[in-house]
């Protein structure tokens, strides 16, 4: 099936569920990770990074997946699912050995937290965690809980009776981790998912499986499915109502069992049928499953939180979708925002130009001999949208969008751990 066949029509939808949630990361520093030598960078509830091919986009975006990866799994096991420190430390004429991170964080019950790390690479591939750093804030103004860690040594740590091990190659975070209030600082950077929706990982049948969580490729869709339209009908119907939008003659998605497997199941109205016909995903196009793939990465979420915020990173959303379903799409990241933090990369000048993103939505990336800058647009920018004389997808077709000079900043130690 053509691209041109699947595009449904822009026309908006009927009000959504979501509601304002409050942004969960909302300033993010990075020294010396990848192709970023340094950034600090404020987020909003959608922040969208453009930029030209190997500007450092998805970089910046590994950043949120490297930290949750450190706290689901292990921060060696971060480490290696991206070649190991060597490739994650900035390569650069200075040969940096240290990288580190920064984050502020609102968290459940009121709170606010800083969170900030500082990894030393060692000969043999080997590394340690040089500097920790964590405070949490509480609803008493006269208390905070916060800890410092060096080296595998705690130099100081709020009183909470009782002091976990420490171990020079983990992070102490994860030690805390059962610890009130430590506990939803764990919660919230496990929680950070970055998704690239890849249709091949879920084209064809999977086994039966738990479906609480999308997993980065999507590949457990069937199973998020299942369980997002038996626990939650109105967030499967809204899913639905999206994709029936961006692909022409849609009229219903569901799971169907195939013994030990499972897959996703299509009906879809065809030239000459008295009524929809059923496609397996195997029959589908990319388009077509990667629509599905990135709103159910949007919407799922919701159906295991109430009040607490969550953050939702999307590579190319917009990847194998026909530019004329971007306004329905744009739609549905717009609504997605308004209960969890979204932040995408782009290449398509059709959903920056989309009436409900603002200038201060961009993020712009550059790079300038492999070291990447990323930053909010710069003021000419920002002046030419504002005044309506150009829009950000004609800005991004001109290659004129630049990063604000106010905003590149070189990161010491000190300032990486400066609150």
């Amino acid at each position: 099936m053509r691209y041109e066949e699947e595009v449904g029509t822009s026309a908006p939808l009927k009000a959504g569920f979501g509601s304002t949630m409050g942004t969960l990361i909302t300033r993010i520093k990075l020294r010396n990770y990848k192709s970023i030598a340094s950034c600090d960078v404020t987020l909003n509830d959608l922040s969208v990074l453009v930029g030209l091919n190997g500007a450092g986009k998805s970089n910046f975006l590994d950043a949120f997946a490297f930290i949750s990866d450190a706290c689901n799994n292990t921060l060696d096991a971060a480490l290696r699912n991206r070649g190991g420190v060597g490739a994650v430390r900035r390569k650069s004429g200075g040969h940096p050995v240290n990288f580190g991170m920064s984050f502020f964080v609102n968290l459940d019950e009121g709170r606010n937290a800083f969170y900030a790390f500082e990894i030393s690479a060692l000969p043999g591939e080997k590394f340690e965690v040089r500097k920790e750093v964590a405070s949490i804030s509480d609803p008493d103004p006269t208390k905070s809980y916060d800890y410092k860690v060096e080296r595998g040594m705690i130099i100081s740590m709020t009183d909470i009776g009782v002091k976990p091990d420490i171990r020079p190659d983990r992070l102490f975070l994860t030690s805390v981790a059962g610890l009130k209030p430590f506990d939803l600082l764990f919660d919230a950077m496990s929680s950070l998912v970055v998704y690239d929706i890849n249709p091949d990982d879920f084209r064809f049948p999977q086994p039966h499986e738990a479906g609480s969580s999308l997993n980065s490729s999507g590949q457990n869709l069937a199973a998020v499915l299942r369980e997002v339209s038996n626990e939650s009908p109105m967030i499967y119907d809204r899913i639905s109502e999206y994709l029936k939008r961006i692909v022409s003659g849609i009229e219903r998605v569901e799971v169907k069992s195939l013994g030990p497997t499972e897959t996703i199941q299509f009906s879809q109205n065809v030239q000459g049928g008295s009524s929809p016909w059923r496609f397996d995903a195997l029959n589908m196009s990319n388009g077509t499953l990667r629509s599905l793939g990135v709103l159910t990465a949007l919407f799922h979420q919701k159906m295991h939180r109430n009040s607490r915020a969550a953050f939702t990173g999307i590579e190319e959303p917009e990847g194998t979708i026909h530019p004329g379903a971007a306004a329905v799409l744009m739609d549905a990241i717009l609504e997605a925002a308004k209960s969890s933090q979204v932040i995408l990369t782009t290449h398509s000048p059709e959903l920056l130009d989309h009436s409900g993103v603002r200038d201060d939505n961009l993020l712009v990336v550059t790079s300038e001999r492999n070291e990447t800058s990323v930053g909010h647009a710069d003021e000419a920018s920002r002046r030419a949208m504002r005044d309506s004389l150009m829009t950000a997808g004609e800005l991004l077709r001109a290659n004129q969008l630049a990063v604000n000079k106010k905003e590149r900043v070189n990161l010491s130690q000190a300032s990486l751990f400066a609150q």
